[in-house]
């Protein structure tokens, strides 16, 4: 090809139009409608199926978002000048090689605050969850993350801290139960950690109070009595108590 346009866009070179001829005559040339298109990546040129809507030969263009305006003063041999526009990049049916990388599910928000006594389920992504959990009443608080179907990496009371039970768990390391004794009424917050990983977690709260109410009475009294008591006394004492208290 003789006075063909060439551009480059990314890692190709398109090779538009131009003047046809063979090796043994030069001076015998035609223009052309072609469309070649050289991967600078694999080495290869692939002539288009597409054609310019033109022959074009003695061309000039640039590029702008992808398409090629090509400027050809001329065509099939005519002194004839003609604008062509021509779209770079077309959709493919072949997968992507290297897929997009997916965006990663952000962090669960924290759950609303909890009432003691209620339990919480949901999702969990990778990062540590707080949790607020109400206690209305002066008492003590368990916060129980054993239901995790995830193992804990680490559950700790944060904020206000408490007065924790060593026996049943230290609020560090892998910790899966906190018991919190001698609060005040107030919201009181968690942390929990299951690891890097993805998966579900589950909590669950319970509370005591420091004064229960006092079961009630499983036999009450009856009815008032049927035969009250008379008044005065019918047959009072004849005399006085002789050796007095």
């Amino acid at each position: 090809l003789l006075d063909a346009f060439a551009v480059s866009i990314g890692t190709k070179v398109y090779v538009l139009g131009g003047h046809g001829c063979t090796a043994s005559d030069t001076s015998n040339y035609w223009t052309v409608t072609s469309i070649h298109v050289i991967d600078t990546v694999t080495n290869t040129v692939t002539l288009s199926t597409e054609r310019l809507a033109v022959s074009a030969g003695n061309t000039a263009g640039t590029v702008v978002s992808d398409f090629i305006y090509l400027f050809t003063g001329d065509t099939g041999g005519v002194n004839h000048y003609a604008t062509l526009k021509w779209q770079t990049t077309k959709a493919t049916d072949a997968p992507t090689k290297v897929p997009t990388t997916p965006a990663l599910t952000p962090a669960p928000t924290s759950p609303a605050n909890i009432i003691c006594g209620e339990s919480k389920t949901g999702d969990y992504n990778g990062q540590a969850i707080t949790f607020s959990v109400v206690l209305a009443y002066d008492g003590d608080m368990t916060f129980d993350a054993r239901p995790s179907p995830m193992p804990v990496s680490s559950l700790q009371n944060i904020a206000p801290p408490g007065v924790l039970d060593n026996g049943v768990g230290d609020g560090n390391a892998a910790s899966n139960v906190i018991l919190l004794q001698g609060l005040t009424a107030g919201t009181y917050r968690f942390s929990l950690n299951l690891g890097s990983g993805t998966g579900q977690f589950s909590i669950a709260t319970q509370c005591s109070s420091d004064v229960p109410t006092k079961t009630p009475t499983k036999d009450p009294t009856s009815g008032p009595t049927k035969t009250p008591t008379k008044i005065p006394t019918m047959d009072p004492s004849v005399a006085p108590t002789k050796t007095p208290t």
